[in-house]
């Protein structure tokens, strides 16, 4: 008799300990399983402009007139252009003076980034650090239709501006660049100087994103400018963990049939 009570505690140890097991196991899958998707922040897209793997398209460089002032493309300070600028994010950045009197004129001159999948992420952000040259006769030369446009599309649905450069007074030529917050066309924020300075904007959540940087009227003589290290980042928020989900209920299935 106290071998089969001995036996019979033992079995009934065994069922505690396995139930027990079970429970902590399901308890853990479920926890893992059901915590919230953390979002992690990653690169989407950047472009630093030091090789010749573009992230962008856009207009062959056209570089041959840099000593006079008229290009526009990747460059550096040390291939012959006459300009100045401090706070380099590297060697190379996309620069652009006097555009239509270059090699090959062109006005504007457009960068596209096209088909950036963004079904994943949340929390989008742009940046890009933007610089412009201080003149040899230390005179400002934005005019009234210089600026430089950052436009996102979303889902096709029609570009927005996010970002702006315009000259600080609508109504007279030759001024200085600065930022406009409100898009209206006047420069009435941080202005634009010869140190690279990093600007960023939000961008909203779709599927499908376009950006483009626009150079417009940047047609005379020392209107110039230059951006480098354009980025957009996002927060990456992974798949659910359907494949815990399956393990736990592949254990509550056993654990009935027991």
């Amino acid at each position: 008799m106290s071998r089969i009570l001995l036996n019979q505690h033992t079995t009934n140890t065994q069922i505690m300990n396995t139930t027990s097991l079970f429970k902590t196991w399901a308890v853990s899958i479920l926890t893992i399983a059901t915590l919230p998707n953390v979002a992690l922040p990653v690169t989407v897209v950047f472009e630093d402009f030091e090789d010749t793997a573009l992230t962008y398209t856009g207009p062959a460089d056209s570089l041959s007139d840099g000593a006079a002032r008229d290009y526009y493309g990747r460059t550096d300070l040390v291939s012959g252009i006459d300009i100045t600028y401090s706070n380099l994010q590297g060697l190379k950045f996309y620069g652009a003076q006097d555009t239509d009197g270059a090699g090959i004129p062109l006005n504007p001159v457009v960068l596209n980034w096209t088909g950036i999948n963004i079904s994943s992420f949340t929390n989008l952000q742009w940046s890009g650090f933007f610089a412009e040259d201080t003149a040899g006769d230390f005179n400002e030369d934005w005019d009234i239709t210089t600026s430089v446009h950052v436009e996102v599309q979303i889902d096709g649905g029609g570009f927005n501006r996010i970002f702006a450069i315009e000259s600080i007074n609508s109504g007279v030529g030759n001024r200085a660049p600065a930022v406009d917050t409100n898009f209206d066309g006047l420069g009435d924020g941080v202005a634009i100087t010869d140190t690279f300075t990093q600007f960023s904007s939000s961008i909203a959540n779709g599927s499908t994103l376009d950006l483009r940087i626009s150079i417009i009227d940047l047609d005379t003589g020392d209107e110039d400018i230059a951006f480098d290290n354009i980025l957009i980042t996002g927060d990456l928020v992974p798949e659910p963990s359907s494949g815990l989900l399956s393990l736990l209920g592949a254990i509550l299935l056993l654990r009935r049939r027991r």
